[in-house]
């Protein structure tokens, strides 16, 4: 069940890091594209 726990927070740390690079990114840029999935 810990694994679990661990897992979903390690995928929402991911998600987050997503989000701010797309912010930073557009922030530079001012081009507001979305980041695709690298996982596939």
């Amino acid at each position: 069940m810990r694994m679990i726990i661990v897992a979903r927070s390690i995928e929402r740390i991911g998600d987050n890091a997503v989000d701010i690079g797309e912010q930073t990114a557009f922030l530079v840029t001012g081009d507001f594209r979305q980041f695709v999935d690298a996982s596939h």
